[in-house]
Order: structure tokens, then C-alpha cells, then sequence
């Protein structure tokens, strides 16, 4: 995989239209770098983000809030990634358990309109014997927000197809 570079024009249309109010030169260009080594298009194989952490300030002595920059590698991404290394063979039939009213799983190859207990897959590699198995749970991965803990719209609305994207990404990484 060769390195890619984009032009200052690509470059600033990119900040524009994905860096959050708030992103320093030095977060952005750090972020441009790291899309430009990996041959990664900003917005569609990567995402940058700002999030607030505590982080323990040694003038002052205690924990401050300060915004720290993330770069989350799109599910697209990480198929990009496993496609170059020439090994990937791609992936077997999601398989969604749900848990019933005796609180047994059943499994399904197809989304049943409903939150599931946990979405699995079967990744293939051309130098492996078996195939990679991940699994993903519900309560593991989703998205909450405020005191409630309430699942993001996102979470509420594709729950079972934004777990089986975590699972497919678990076997990719």
C-alpha cells in the first residue's frame, strides 16, 4: 500500500466539512497525516472526533476536562484495510441469538425486527485453517446517552445491524 497526498485544497474542503468546532491545526494535521499514511479517504474510510476526557493536570494538581482527538476507522475502512493485505477471503452469514421468554437463545441468519442478546461471524483468511470467530454483544457495544442510558437513535433504530457491523469489524481488526 502506498501512502496517498492530498492537495491543501482536499485538504481544507476536508476540515471543513468533518473537523468539529473546537480542532486545534495540530489535532487536524495529525489526523490528515495518519489518512495520508494509511491511504485512508477522511469522512468515508476514517472519522475524526473530539471527545471530553479528564486527564490529571500536574500545575494544577487535579483532574481537568480536556478535548482529546479520536480517529475511528469506518467499518468501510477496515474492509479497505484487510482487502490490501492480499489475505482477507471475507466473512460467512451473520448469525443474530435472541433471547426468548425462558430466557434461551435462538439463533437467526436474519434480522427478526428486534434487539438481539448478541451477533456473531466467521472471517476467512487465506493463510489460516480455520475460519476467525467474533462475537458481539449488545450490552457490550451499544451506544448510550444522558442519566438514562438510553440507547443513541442510531442503536434504536439499526440496533441489529450496527451489532453485526461490530462483530464484522471485531474479526477485521
Amino acid at each position: 500500500m502506498e501512502a496517498v497526498h492530498f492537495t491543501d485544497a482536499e485538504k481544507t474542503a476536508f476540515r471543513a466539512a468533518y473537523a468539529p468546532a473546537g480542532t486545534t491545526d495540530e489535532q487536524w494535521a495529525l489526523f490528515i497525516n495518519e489518512c495520508q499514511r494509511r491511504a485512508l479517504v477522511p469522512g468515508k474510510d476514517c472519522i475524526f472526533q473530539l471527545r471530553n476526557s479528564k486527564e490529571f493536570n500536574k500545575d494544577l494538581n487535579k483532574d481537568v476536562w480536556v478535548k482529546k482527538m479520536i480517529v475511528i476507522t469506518t467499518i468501510a475502512g477496515l474492509r479497505l484495510i484487510a482487502d490490501r493485505s492480499g489475505k482477507y477471503e471475507g466473512h460467512g452469514p451473520f448469525i443474530f441469538y435472541y433471547g426468548d421468554e425462558n430466557n434461551e437463545l435462538r439463533e437467526s441468519k436474519i434480522p427478526l425486527g428486534k434487539i438481539p442478546h448478541a451477533v456473531s461471524v466467521e472471517g476467512y483468511r487465506k493463510d489460516w485453517r480455520v475460519p476467525m470467530f467474533w462475537t458481539a454483544r449488545y450490552a457490550a457495544y451499544v451506544q448510550t446517552m444522558g442519566e438514562t442510558k438510553s440507547p443513541t437513535t442510531m442503536w434504536k433504530t439499526r440496533g441489529e445491524e450496527q451489532l453485526a457491523q461490530c462483530a464484522e469489524a471485531g474479526m477485521l481488526r
